[in-house]
């Protein structure tokens, strides 16, 4: 499998949002940015937590990385499309749209540390 070129500061400040932990997220955004190692991902997560607006705040996409590489698995052995998203959406509690998405995301990752 091709290495798969993401942004792990990005993703865990992501997942922090989910996690309603947004004082921590702010803090390891700072930290990145301070020590001037802020890829162009945690740079656009830096400027959705400081330039926020009103209403709710976007969090991304729940563990797409987890999603993404189960579904590969699941694809290996051949379980068809249709039946991925009913077991992944089960598993992750979330809805087939999103892990439409997820895969999707997941795809564009991997395309990208190919080239």
């Amino acid at each position: 499998m091709a290495r798969l070129d993401v942004d792990l500061i990005a993703i865990q400040a992501r997942g922090l949002l989910n996690e309603h932990k947004r004082d921590e997220a702010k803090k390891l955004v700072l930290r990145e940015l301070a020590e001037g190692r802020a890829r162009p991902d945690t740079q656009r997560v830096a400027a959705e937590l400081f330039g926020a607006g009103k209403g709710r705040q976007r969090t991304g996409l729940f563990r797409w990385i987890d999603i993404g590489r189960e579904n590969a698995e699941l694809e290996m052995a051949g379980v068809p499309y249709a039946v991925r998203l009913e077991q992944l959406s089960a598993k992750f509690g979330r809805g087939q749209k999103h892990i439409e998405a997820c895969i999707a995301e997941f795809n564009k990752a991997e395309e990208a540390g190919r080239t």
